[in-house]
């Protein structure tokens, strides 16, 4: 990341394709599409005000899809969405 590199793998770009709302399988397969959208950007490293200008949403939308993600996650925190992103190993240098 100190070029200014994204470090995404493959299972995040394709994210968006995989079911959504299955009981079963890992916690971000629950995401709506738009929180599968916010997830994304999250972890490009855009906060939440930018987030919501990208998808042309308001911040407090963004931080309600926010709020769903780390409900669905278990975890408290924008860090430890990304904690789980990186452990759930969607996350990899590419360059």
């Amino acid at each position: 990341m100190a070029r200014g590199d994204r470090y995404l793998s493959a299972t995040l770009r394709n994210l968006e394709i995989q079911s959504v709302g299955e009981p079963e399988g890992a916690p971000h397969q629950r995401f709506s599409v738009r929180e599968v959208e916010v997830f994304q950007l999250l972890v490009r490293g855009m906060s939440v005000s930018g987030i919501a200008e990208e998808l042309e949403i308001q911040a407090s939308t963004a931080s309600n899809h926010m709020a769903r993600i780390r409900e669905k996650l278990g975890v408290s925190t924008n860090g430890e969405v990304l904690l789980y992103a990186f452990r759930a190993g969607l996350l990899d240098r590419e360059t």
